[in-house]
């Protein structure tokens, strides 16, 4: 038996897989900006692979790369159900956390520096950190998941607000 119990190889002696697996994720979207989702250490996207990254509010296909390698959001449901709602943001940009978290939890790259309330210092990565990842995000509930029928009426259009300051 191996003195690793069972475990994989610690990161910086796996090599990456031939050809990327991927990971779809439908949730409330994604911050891309997130360092889970650098692409250091990844393989090249298959030529084959036909997905996109769909532009919205906030979101650029330019946050995609090696790790996001498809993003889109789904919201004409809700656009249908509920005649002159204000979604904010109106894209796959992500402002409640939960996508993010689920998201980076399954394939999140490795990163160093981070710390968890006591305030050490530590890493994290995924579970499958280096599998791409395919985003949906289709997580709209009127009031909860970013949308209001006011703009500017909750905390979450506040953050796209100062999202677009930075942007």
């Amino acid at each position: 038996m191996s003195s690793n119990k069972g475990y994989p190889p610690p990161p910086e002696t796996t090599p990456p897989p031939p050809t990327p697996l991927r990971i779809g994720v439908v949730d409330s979207g994604i911050w891309p900006e997130s360092p889970s989702f650098n692409d250091a250490g990844m393989s090249e996207i298959p030529a084959r692979w036909k997905g996109s990254c769909q532009e919205g509010d906030g979101f650029y296909s330019s946050l995609c790369n090696k790790k996001l390698i498809g993003v889109k959001y789904f919201n004409e449901g809700v656009r249908a159900a509920n005649h002159g709602v204000i979604i904010t943001p109106n894209s796959a940009r992500e402002i409640s956390g939960h996508g993010t978290h689920v998201a980076s939890t399954a394939a999140g790259n490795y990163v160093d520096g981070v710390s968890f309330f006591d305030g050490r210092s530590s890493a994290a990565d995924g579970i499958a950190f280096l599998c791409c990842l395919c985003i949906r995000n289709s997580a709209y509930d009127l009031g909860v998941i970013g949308m209001s029928k006011r703009p500017c009426a909750n905390s979450r259009a506040h953050k796209l607000n100062k999202l677009k300051a930075y942007v």
